[in-house]
């Protein structure tokens, strides 16, 4: 029985299934449950104690759980958030994106690229989509956005203020030559595009979609930049990708 706390969050990152069918001995398939049941009880900062009994194990199922407790143990998110998000952006509210965003932004950018690292390892696509939004989302946090510490609504607060930077870049971005006045927000764009890139045959190319919400936009950013292929684009491209990509989030 998969417990239901770690199913629930799992489940919203469309991860349900990599539990099911583990293969492997039996001994790895203990491992890989003691480290679930561990996490069900995981709250932030407590997270990555229960990945002690898969250490050296390299199946998806425990990568899934390395990804997952990522997210658990950064604090950045809760199920009833990410949920929110989600269906945010399905409704197409206009403030989708931003929410989703904002829930997945970490503190921290290094526990934010291990995460997005694992998620990706874990060869599930919702998951490895999930691991660069929250890195792209960790990028975009480094714009001073404010605290809403103490906020009643933390997470409304938070969205509020990832629009307001996503305005703010795009305001930077010249789509006409794919560039930005801010050498900075060119930085940043090439970094948010490059964390999409890396996941995007897995999640968004082909039958492989994760999301059609949030895959929707990767496209259209990439055909608005004139991209036929992600993986071969140079640098300024790159640049000129992201400048679409947050383009299309802020619009969304």
């Amino acid at each position: 029985m998969i417990s239901k706390n770690i199913s629930a969050l799992m489940a919203c990152l469309g991860l349900l299934t990599v539990l099911t069918g583990c293969e492997g001995e039996q001994s790895d398939k203990d491992k890989i449950m003691e480290a679930q049941y561990c996490l069900d009880e995981a709250t932030a900062g407590s997270a990555n104690a229960c990945l002690s009994s898969i250490s050296g194990l390299t199946s998806s199922q425990a990568y899934a759980l390395r990804c997952a407790a990522g997210f658990i143990d950064a604090g950045v998110t809760s199920t009833a958030n990410l949920s929110a998000a989600l269906t945010a952006i399905q409704k197409e509210n206009t403030a989708g994106t931003s929410t989703l965003l904002a829930a997945l932004s970490f503190s921290n950018g290094v526990d934010a690229d291990q995460t997005a690292s694992y998620c990706n390892s874990s060869k599930q696509p919702g998951m490895a989509l999930m691991g660069a939004m929250a890195k792209s989302a960790t990028l975009l946090n480094t714009i001073a956005l404010p605290s809403c510490s103490g906020d009643p609504d933390p997470l409304g607060c938070a969205s509020d203020a990832m629009s307001t930077a996503l305005t703010a870049l795009v305001n930077d971005f010249d789509p006409n030559t794919g560039t930005f006045g801010d050498p900075d927000n060119a930085t940043l764009a090439q970094d948010v595009a490059g964390s999409i890139q890396t996941v995007y045959s897995i999640t968004c190319s082909g039958t492989n979609t994760a999301s059609s919400d949030i895959c929707g936009p990767i496209n259209d950013a990439l055909s608005a930049a004139g991209i036929p292929d992600i993986t071969a684009v140079s640098p300024s491209e790159l640049i000129k990708l992201g400048g679409q990509l947050l383009t299309q989030w802020q619009g969304n």
